[in-house]
């Protein structure tokens, strides 16, 4: 959005009924230009008093635009309402003359109609210098070429006839010559203020064909193609008065403030309209030749000759221009392009600022630009351009440059590109640093971890070996003393003798408990594979939990298909797991309860399952049954570790098997174990005297 824009977005949200006045102003322009060629040319006091207070109608809306608007440069309108009445005082002037019946020329009204033109051309002039700071080089090209050719045309049908004209008085010539001079003088400043920047608002478009329509009617004037006293007079005269009208009507639109407002962004966007026109205009020496053919009338080729050569080289110096300025943009492309490169490859805070500094001096030129690192100091101030770099809410550093107003737009959008990607590069810096020192923090404490990992086996090494030892020692005396082999033992000692059997017995199986698991820890579980007959080794197992449900009064039945295959498995690990199973089993059951066994085929597995109906397991903590120490809420009153569930949970991992549990609290528990059935024992190396055989 232009700068003019913003003014009339802002201008027309804040009066609704500033629409009244120039809707009404629009209205009566429509119709004076209607009526007044009706009127005939008889009534020549009435044709004037309608045109003058028409025209000072449109000075006063000027007036009073600038009045209530107040816009930023309010002598540009002024400049405009002062050509429009001297316009009106010459108007005035030829009335008094008509009235008279006189129609001298030159004349005093030819005075102030020709100090008209200056001021109109200073007022557009201002418009354009307040509108467009920053030059826009291809406007006054564009203009040049629409003022060359306006000038042919003026030469051919005006300028050169006069000047051959040997009837008439040095005072008509000059007088003659002027206007054709001042209208082309006029449309060069217009056609400059129309393509520096975008018109396209209300105020401006009213403004433009107001003046369009004035210098027409001029030039329909100078050619001399219609007589003022006909009908097509009146016509070209409603013309004059609806161009001076839409100009009033403007300054009372509420975008008029737009007429001298900044526009700071450049119009870039491509101008069709204006290349076509422009394209018109270039071809108006050819046309104009091809006309005079026709017509049979003498051409100045002096005047056409050199019409033509100024076009040609204007047009050359638009596309000197647009082709210098595309190779402009490459190279700044291709900076920016080294830059992304070098921001890619930069390692380190300092490289980075050190390659953003470097391309910003580069893009400003002539080292009008540089990079300054703010720290804990306030944003440096003062400079044409000013870009903050800011990393993670902080402005790091300030990109500024000092360049002339032409190149600002471009320069501040290519360092405003330089400063996100430094933003950007140094954001991913400080990701690469904080991964890095995770990395290494991560590092340090999986060493850490290993070496506790170490200590921890070494500490149970030392423990199991330091407790097996005095165990094994006190497990052989308590035999030899149980076995009478020193005496008799009778009575209560024997009983408390037992006892410390037992506690010996449990802390053996203890500690070999914990260096199961320490193997399983260090990846030292080792399994010897045979071929397992799966329902002998469940009947071993059954046969020896026995004792301790009868002790119980527990019920422990067996049932399993006699036609089960035999299993590829360690049958000192099975053996291990179906104990720790049928241990739990009992330890939970209830006296007078039950603890079943099954074993059968299903599918490619076989299924071991273990139920009982004890105190079962709440839902909830089902799934950490197998974890190591986890021992359920419903068994807290019954002794133990919570390291058997662990030690089947790996054993059957080991084989490739898989365990469930399903459990009711107070009714009971199942364990499920699935182990697979294969068909043939894994390929055994050959030994090394059958290879050397």
């Amino acid at each position: 959005m232009t700068g003019a824009q913003r003014v009339v977005r802002e201008t027309e949200g804040v009066r609704r009924d500033d629409a009244i006045p120039w809707r009404a102003a629009l209205a009566a322009t429509i119709l004076i230009c209607l009526t007044y060629p009706l009127i005939a040319s008889g009534h020549v006091v009435a044709r004037n008093i309608v045109y003058n207070v028409a025209e000072l109608g449109a000075i006063g809306a000027i007036v009073l635009g600038v009045r209530h608007y107040r816009p930023r440069a309010p002598h540009a309108w002024l400049l405009i309402a002062g050509g429009m009445l001297m316009l009106f005082v010459g108007d005035t002037v030829w009335a008094v003359y008509e009235f008279n019946g006189r129609d001298p020329y030159p004349s005093s009204a030819d005075i102030f109609y020709l100090a008209s033109y200056p001021l109109l051309a200073a007022g557009l002039a201002v418009a354009t210098r307040k509108r467009t700071p920053i030059i826009d080089r291809r406007a006054p090209i564009d203009a040049a070429i629409v003022a060359v050719s306006a000038l042919l045309f003026e030469w051919v049908y005006v300028i050169g006839p006069t000047l051959s004209d040997s009837t008439l008085s040095w005072q008509e010539t000059v007088v003659t010559i002027a206007y054709p001079v001042a209208d082309v003088v006029v449309l060069a400043v217009a056609a400059r203020f129309v393509m520096g920047r975008s018109w396209n608002v209300a105020a401006l478009r009213l403004l433009v064909l107001g003046l369009g329509l004035t210098l027409l009617g001029d030039v329909i004037y100078s050619v001399g193609v219609v007589d003022s006293q006909s009908s097509y007079g009146n016509l070209v005269d409603a013309m004059l008065l609806g161009g001076v009208m839409l100009i009033g009507v403007g300054a009372l639109h509420p975008s008029m403030t737009a007429f001298t407002a900044e526009a700071t962004e450049p119009d870039e966007r491509p101008q069709v309209g204006r290349l076509i026109l422009l394209g018109g205009v270039c071809l108006l020496p050819p046309i104009l030749v091809i006309v005079q053919a026709i017509r049979d009338k003498p051409l100045d080729l002096a005047a056409t000759f050199t019409a033509t050569v100024l076009l040609a080289n204007l047009v050359v110096a638009r596309f000197s221009y647009l082709a210098a300025r595309a190779g402009r943009t490459a190279d700044h492309e291709a900076t920016l392009s080294r830059y992304s490169a070098e921001l890619l490859r930069a390692r380190g805070r300092d490289e980075l600022i050190a390659a953003a500094s470097h391309v910003t001096s580069e893009l400003a030129g002539d080292g009008r630009g540089r990079l300054i690192l703010t720290g804990s100091t306030r944003p440096p101030t003062g400079h044409a351009i000013s870009v903050p770099v800011e990393v993670r809410g902080d402005i790091l550093a300030v990109l500024v440059a000092d360049v002339n107003p032409t190149g600002q737009q471009r320069v501040r959008d290519s360092l405003t590109t330089v400063a996100v990607g430094l933003s950007l590069a140094l954001e991913r810096e400080h990701l690469v640093d904080s991964l890095r020192r995770a990395a290494d923090t991560l590092a340090e404490q999986n060493e850490r971890l290993r070496e506790l990992d170490r200590m921890k086996d070494q500490f149970v090494g030392s423990v199991s070996h330091e407790l097996r030892t005095p165990l094994t020692s006190m497990i052989g005396y308590l035999e030899l003393i149980l076995d009478d082999e020193v005496g008799p033992v009778e009575g209560e000692q024997r009983h408390f003798l037992e006892i410390v059997n037992r506690n010996c017995d449990r802390l053996n199986r203890l500690v070999d408990d914990i260096l199961f698991v320490a193997r399983v820890d260090a990846g030292r579980l080792s399994l010897e594979h045979h071929w397992v007959d799966l329902v002998r080794l469940t009947a071993d197992s059954v046969d020896t939990a026995r004792g301790a449900a009868a002790a119980k009064q527990i019920d422990i039945r067996l049932s399993a298909d006699e036609s089960l295959p035999p299993v590829w498995a360690d049958p000192i690990r099975m053996t291990q797991l179906l104990d720790n199973l049928l241990s739990n089993a009992i330890k939970f059951t209830p006296p007078n309860g039950t603890v079943s066994v099954t074993a059968s085929p299903h599918g490619d597995v076989v299924r071991l399952q273990v139920s009982d109906t004890g105190v079962g397991i709440p839902e909830q903590e089902i799934p950490k049954l197998f974890d190591r120490f986890f021992r359920a809420s419903t068994s807290v009153a019954t002794p133990g570790t919570g390291l058997g569930l662990s030690i089947v949970k790996s054993i059957i991992d080991a084989h490739g098997g898989t365990i469930s549990v399903e459990s009711e609290e107070h009714c009971g528990t199942i364990f499920s174990v699935e182990l697979p059935l294969e068909a043939d024992p894994p390929l055994q190396p050959a030994s090394e005297e059958a290879t050397a055989s």
